[in-house]
């Protein structure tokens, strides 16, 4: 593998063609960043609103449970549901 040359190698024209090359890099991986960074944000937020729906889910059930629980059968529970939906 051929060794780089060292910054003090280089003329002034070679660095500034080094510099605009890694600051066009650079601002791409800027771009990138800001991309993942909402990317990132959004399933934070939407892992959040399902978690929130689950917790709702399960209230409800919890008190539609204590419905039938109260006013049909001490004895019902999840599992019976299917032999209500045949």
């Amino acid at each position: 593998m051929a060794k780089l040359p060292s910054l003090k190698d280089l003329s002034r024209e070679e660095l500034e063609e080094l510099y605009k090359s890694l600051y066009i890099d650079y601002l791409d991986l800027e771009e990138e960043n800001e991309k993942l960074t909402f990317v990132a944000v959004d399933a934070v937020k939407q892992m959040k609103d399902s978690n929130t729906q689950l917790e709702n889910n399960q209230r409800i059930i919890d008190e539609l449970l204590k419905l039938v629980h109260k006013h049909i059968d001490q004895s019902f529970s999840l599992d019976d549901i299917p032999k209500f939906l045949n």
